[in-house]
């Protein structure tokens, strides 16, 4: 994609981008965390939490194979499990398997169509494969669902900016900014000095 002038360029060099498939919860605990896990599925082997439970743990630790492996079988327990789809899905995003993910995000969304953060990582995957139009459409849906979502204002501001729709991204980003996402109001301040610089460099006419 062509850059449509120096301010896209220096836009999109700088803008954080809050692209972080479901943040999860940091803490100092995580291997005591797989091993609770473990405990929990000898106790209850046929049903699916525990299983998706654990796999949520090996994600922390970045081990994205034992996570697949547990949300398999958590899917084949409960085959409805929307959160299980969307968890492998990411899983398989981190692996740079995006097939895989986009497979899994659609089967969440067939599943639950209100699951707002099914749309909001597959936007992530649109953005990365540089699908920003698909990106936005997820935000959009996303958002739609829940409206306090404050990272898909952000991300859906990012893939704005990127098409060089820059008011529709100030918009995003002040919306974003007004609910606390520290990554939207860095990026408005970014935006807003990138466009008073241009408007300062342009020669009078």
């Amino acid at each position: 994609m062509k850059l449509r002038s120096c301010l896209s360029l220096t836009i999109i060099i700088v803008l954080v981008i809050a692209f972080a498939a479901l943040s999860y919860k940091r803490n100092s605990i995580w291997i005591e965390e797989t091993t609770l896990w473990d405990d929990a599925i000898k106790k209850s082997p046929k049903k699916a939490r525990p299983y998706l439970s654990h796999g949520l743990a090996f994600h922390k630790i970045g081990q994205y194979e034992k996570a697949i492996k547990n949300y398999d079988i958590a899917i084949s327990i409960k085959p409805d499990y929307a959160i299980a789809y969307t968890s492998r899905g990411i899983a398989f995003y981190k692996l740079g398997q995006y097939e895989k993910a986009f497979k899994n995000y659609n089967m969440a969304i067939a599943i639950k169509p209100t699951y707002a953060i099914a749309y909001f990582n597959r936007g992530i995957a649109f953005h990365d494969i540089g699908e920003y139009d698909k990106a936005i459409e997820d935000y959009n849906k996303a958002i739609a669902i829940n409206p306090n979502y404050a990272e898909a204002y952000t991300n859906r501001g990012t893939d704005y900016a990127l098409k060089g729709q820059y008011k529709m991204a100030i918009e995003d980003f002040k919306e974003a900014c007004k609910m606390g996402d520290r990554n939207a109001c860095l990026n408005l301040g970014i935006m807003t000095k990138s466009i008073l610089f241009q408007g300062i460099k342009k020669p009078s006419q």
